[in-house]
């Protein structure tokens, strides 16, 4: 008599020795559960590895400059030309709506889609900016961030601290 066994993922009656579960088609194959491992070695554990060495892309290096640095950012034309490249970009498909430049700290007033982009991505965008007037104007300490639509002061973006919201 075939022993039945419970299905991990729809919990039906299936035979032991079934390789899928013809319900659900929850593979019992042990090299499944290899196969999702060398993913997660190759997708997860590896890009922390070479995190932990400080190795990053090029275009990561080009936008915002080593992490240990000092507050300084780089002058470099070619850096400052990928910045300015960058921020056309983020103004052209309306993450950014506008950028206001009449005192030390740009005013950047922040379009709707810049809100639905996740936080990560939010303070690399700011701080590419930040860097960008940084390097032309060192008293430029940080931006003022504003919402595009209302025009209401939403808070500012410094480096050490990130964004500070009202």
């Amino acid at each position: 008599m075939t022993q039945l066994i419970e299905c991990r993922l729809c919990h039906k009656q299936i035979s032991k020795h079934a390789t899928r579960c013809p319900q659900c088609g929850d593979p019992r194959d042990w090299r499944f559960g290899l196969g999702i491992l060398l993913l997660g070695i190759f997708f997860v554990v590896i890009p922390l590895i070479r995190a932990a060495l400080g190795e990053s892309t090029p275009q990561a290096v080009a936008l915002n400059a080593p992490s240990n640095r000092a507050l300084e950012p780089d002058k470099n034309p070619a850096t400052q030309a990928i910045r300015k490249a960058h921020i056309d970009n983020l103004i052209e498909n309306g993450f950014l709506l506008r950028i206001e430049h009449e005192s030390s700290w740009p005013d950047l007033y922040l379009g709707p889609l810049f809100y639905a982009t996740p936080k990560i991505d939010q303070n690399n965008w700011l701080r590419s900016v930040r860097d960008y007037f940084r390097a032309q104007h060192p008293k430029a300490g940080g931006l003022t961030l504003y919402d595009g639509g209302t025009s209401k002061l939403l808070g500012t973006y410094m480096t050490r601290n990130g964004v500070s919201l009202k």
